[in-house]
């Protein structure tokens, strides 16, 4: 029986073309309220003072390859989309473990639960979704570089688990409702994200997280890194709110108005 360019199976008979089946790897995304899991998170990684003066911008001069590069930590914070609340941020830095890869270690496991807790979902229930700012460029590559550097899991499970996922960068999603600041598409920054949706308050300041790391202020950067998460998320929920995005029913489909 012939397919269609989408993959469907279709009948040709006297009264036209029918449709009798849908390939199920085509199927759109079904947003269930009571089995899907967002996982907003930060990172924070060290690069030493040579490599600071390359012409990147900071979280692009982390290349997790180059000698001394390594991870700091950061704040992770996972929780059911539909019903968010009040989210608790859990914290994981190098200086309360024993080495990075145990430090891995620990952030794989969160990764792992957030995947366990969608056991049993359908084929076209969403996978673990992913949520920060600028996560696809350099949170998501670091992780699963170190992890490897370091072979915290087989290969292939360490692939599974970081790169599977649902990626929302809010630095790609924002570029629809920051338009003007440029002539063309381009990532929005975290500040400019937090001016848009949150309003005047902005992007935790000072000393970069290297400096701090530098001179032992640990508390800083935990400080920080926690009030970004809180940014990311609060973000999150003013996109919704500004779409206009409407309560889902049990089937996990969007009400009339």
């Amino acid at each position: 029986m012939p397919k269609n360019a989408n993959g469907r199976l279709i009948s040709q008979g006297e009264r036209g073309t029918t449709i009798i089946f849908e390939n199920p790897y085509l199927l759109m995304v079904r947003l269930n309220p009571e089995n899907t899991t967002i996982l907003f998170f930060d990172l924070e990684a060290y690069v030493p003072e040579p490599l600071r003066r390359r012409p990147r911008i900071a979280s692009l001069a982390a290349n997790p390859h180059l000698p001394g590069v390594s991870l700091i930590g950061g704040v992770f914070s996972v929780c059911n989309p539909f019903h968010i609340g009040d989210p608790d941020l859990d914290h994981h830095w190098i200086w309360e473990t024993d080495s990075e890869r145990d430090l891995l270690i620990s952030i794989y496991s969160i990764f792992r639960e957030g995947w366990k807790s969608l056991a049993g979902k359908k084929r076209d229930e969403a996978d673990l979704i992913l949520a920060g700012i600028g996560i696809s460029t350099f949170d998501i590559p670091f992780l699963y570089t170190r992890a490897l550097i370091h072979s915290i899991a087989p290969a292939e499970d360490i692939y599974e688990t970081f790169c599977c996922c649902r990626v929302l960068d809010l630095a790609s999603a924002g570029i629809g409702y920051i338009r003007e600041r440029h002539p063309i598409p381009h990532p929005i920054t975290h500040n400019d994200l937090v001016k848009r949706f949150i309003g005047e308050e902005k992007k935790p300041g000072g000393s970069t997280v290297w400096d701090m790391m530098d001179h032992g202020d640990t508390n800083s950067i935990k400080s920080r890194t926690g009030e970004e998460v809180r940014q990311i998320i609060a973000i999150y929920q003013a996109m919704i709110t500004e779409n206009g995005s409407v309560p889902p029913r049990h089937d996990g489909t969007a009400e009339s108005r």
